[in-house]
């Protein structure tokens, strides 16, 4: 059965960014500076490979391959099964490395990285003629950029571009489908209010709780400065007769 969190995730390039974002899913213990780094870095890629998320061989986007220690390093690696989504996360690499980067050396996650370990994500071409490949250590942490949070009118700006941004991206990224479908974008005081439909099936509590792993992830490496800066993104999910089913919201608390 394809994962609810493979299917749930509806435009080519958030499918590829949020299955890179093992930490999140890996549900790793929590760091002790009792242990080395390179068995902490035996526990996180033993539990990563054996919750791949959704990156499995049955979803059409992209599956994992492995995911091993070596040493004190965490090597995942990836192949992307669609070529124009492979050719679109090289277009973005730059915003992807940033965005992985401050995901990683967030509070919940920097210990792992100040005890020595060092996360490789490799994600191949379909073919595997090319590649791209991220490094993270406690060092790529002193390299991300200041940000500085907006004032209550810079927010209120901020909010109506990513809320205009998403509308326009919607009818690409987003296609109606039988599993979830974007309702529109809208801004409010510094908060972009999104809504989305199940059509179809309700997903289980835990489909729910694999939904807000997941979306955390991507929104973090897709719009992680503008959350550092005080945006956030509030999502609200309905059943077709308009009924809310849950909601969430992500901050700069979450990157």
């Amino acid at each position: 059965m394809t994962s609810l969190r493979g299917t749930i995730t509806i435009g080519l390039i958030i499918l590829t960014l949020n299955f890179g974002s093992p930490l999140a899913n890996a549900q790793s213990p929590s760091p002790d500076t009792q242990q080395s780094a390179a068995e902490w870095a035996k526990k996180i890629a033993f539990t990563i490979s054996h919750n791949p998320g959704a990156a499995t061989p049955d979803n059409p986007i992209m599956s994992l391959v492995y995911a091993v220690s070596r040493g004190n390093v965490v090597e995942i690696k990836y192949v992307m099964k669609d070529a124009l989504a492979f050719a679109r996360l090289k277009q973005g690499a730059e915003k992807l490395r940033l965005g992985k980067t401050s995901f990683y050396c967030n509070a919940d996650r920097i210990a792992y990285l100040t005890m020595g370990v060092v996360i490789r994500e490799i994600t191949t071409s379909p073919g595997g003629d090319d590649q791209l490949e991220i490094n993270v250590d406690r060092s790529s942490c002193n390299s991300l950029p200041a940000v500085t949070r907006l004032n209550s009118a810079q927010l209120v700006r901020l909010a109506q571009d990513v809320a205009d941004a998403e509308n326009k991206a919607s009818a690409k990224n987003y296609p109606l489908n039988g599993v979830l479908q974007f309702n529109g974008a809208s801004a409010n005081e510094g908060v972009v209010e999104e809504r989305l439909t199940f059509p179809g099936p309700l997903p289980t509590r835990q489909q729910m709780i694999n939904m807000t792993d997941v979306t955390r992830g991507f929104t973090c490496e897709k719009y992680g400065t503008s959350l550092h800066q005080g945006l956030t993104i509030h999502q609200t999910f309905v059943s077709s007769d308009g009924k809310p089913i849950f909601d969430f919201a992500v901050d700069g608390s979450h990157c």
